[in-house]
Order: structure tokens, then sequence, then C-alpha cells
């Protein structure tokens, strides 16, 4: 049985869902793009580092642009994803006051926690020890954590489902 069950939703038209959503939205497609140059940055370095004449190492910008597509993707997807968790936030405490059952959701605790995760990687990536190889690992395997919020929002959340 749903938690929230009998309260109010709010309503999909509201301009505050749809900036919420968008900034939702639009950094996980930061994180994407973050994703797919950080998969790219890890195949380029694997295949200079066997010396191998492979045709796509011809075909992919230097390990400097790829790394940098990553640092100013990861930047989008914390600032859009913070904006999002923030007017998020704020329109739940307008439309359910002080009632803490929407606190406790899934989602909300997975976008947290990918959030200070992405953090984390942007700070670290500006010292050397952590810069290319490293930050485009944990970028990939950040992105885990991006479908996990997905998953969360259709299995596990009453409050953040699709409908």
């Amino acid at each position: 049985m749903p938690e929230n069950e009998g309260r109010p939703l709010p309503t999909a038209s509201s301009v505050w869902t749809s900036l919420h959503v968008s900034t939702a939205l639009g950094s996980y497609g930061a994180f994407a793009i973050a994703f797919v140059s950080s998969v790219l940055y890890l195949i380029a370095q694997r295949q200079l580092k066997d010396h191998a004449a492979a045709a796509m190492l011809g075909l992919t910008p230097s390990l400097e642009t790829v790394a940098r597509i990553t640092r100013r993707s990861i930047a989008a997807g914390v600032a859009l994803l913070a904006g999002g968790l923030v007017v998020g936030y704020l329109q739940a405490r307008h439309v359910y006051g002080i009632e803490h059952w929407w606190r406790n959701d899934p989602k909300i605790y997975l976008t947290t926690f990918t959030l200070a995760a992405y953090i984390a990687i942007l700070i670290l990536s500006s010292r050397p020890t952590f810069k290319g190889r490293r930050t485009a690992l944990a970028s990939a395997a950040c992105f885990l954590l991006v479908m996990a919020t997905f998953w969360a929002s259709v299995f596990w959340s009453d409050f953040h489902r699709f409908h």
C-alpha cells in the first residue's frame, strides 16, 4: 500500500514541476554526455598505451579535449541537478507543508547521493593525481547511480512514479 495514499499529488501542469523535471532530465543528459566522453577517453588511452594503430584512434578527439568535455558535462550536470533538487524540494514543501513522508522517497536519496558523487568527481578532477583516467573511470561508474535513480522511480518510489 503506497505511503502517500489519500494525499494530493502536485499537478503535472505546474510551472515548478516543469522546471523541476526539465532541469533533472537536463542533468541526466549532461551526465550521459560525460559517460560517453569518459568511455571514449578510456578507449583512446588504452589504444595509445598499447601503441595500437586502431581505426578509432584517428576518429576521436585528443585526450585533453575529451577530458575537458567530461569535466564540463559534469559541471553542467551538477548545476542542473542541484537546481532541480532545490526546485523540487521547495515545491514539495509548498504543496505538502510540514509532512515528512515525501522526504523518505528512495529517488530523493539516490539523487542526493548522485549529486554528492559528481561534486566529488568535479572537485577531485582538478587535482593532478585524479585527472584523466581516474576521472573517466569515476564518471563512468557514477553514471550507474543515474541509472539507479530511474530504476528507483519505476520500482521503489511512490512519490516519483511516472504515470
